[in-house]
């Protein structure tokens, strides 16, 4: 059950679902609890907006400024961060290039050494092919 009781104090009275600025006489309420339905200074009822004062409307200012510059920052990092991406797809997309043409070079370098490996084959001697067919040690260990 809701009681519609105004609280009085010296110079202000709070009604439930109005505040009008005043002091407290003390023992009449205890600033900042809460009691369902009623209104008392120090909180925040559901529903009711703090009244802007030059003090808060400071600290709206300035979060307001907080949140532009946050997003202003946000923004520039996003672009800085899509500028290095194009610029590392560039050098990876240059390098993948580089890559295939000394993969090309490679195979074909490949193909040369084994037709030579074949034609050598067929005119070499027992004695040069079983030399060829053992094991070599390197000499970089």
């Amino acid at each position: 059950m809701m009681m519609n009781t105004a609280y009085r104090g010296t110079g202000g009275t709070v009604t439930p679902g109005t505040v009008t600025p005043g002091t407290w006489t003390p023992g009449t309420r205890t600033p900042g609890t809460v009691t369902p339905g009623t209104v008392t200074p120090g909180n925040l009822t559901p529903g009711f907006h703090t009244p802007i004062t030059l003090t808060n409307k400071k600290y709206y200012d300035i979060m307001a400024a907080s949140t532009a510059s946050t997003v202003a920052i946000d923004n520039k990092i996003e672009q800085a961060m899509d500028l290095v991406k194009s610029h590392l797809m560039f050098a990876v997309r240059e390098e993948v290039e580089v890559l295939k043409e000394k993969i090309t070079e490679l195979m074909e370098r490949i193909s040369q050494l084994e037709y030579e490996n074949t034609v050598l084959r067929q005119y070499a001697t027992q004695e040069a092919l079983q030399q060829i067919q053992q094991p070599r040690h390197s000499s970089n260990t």
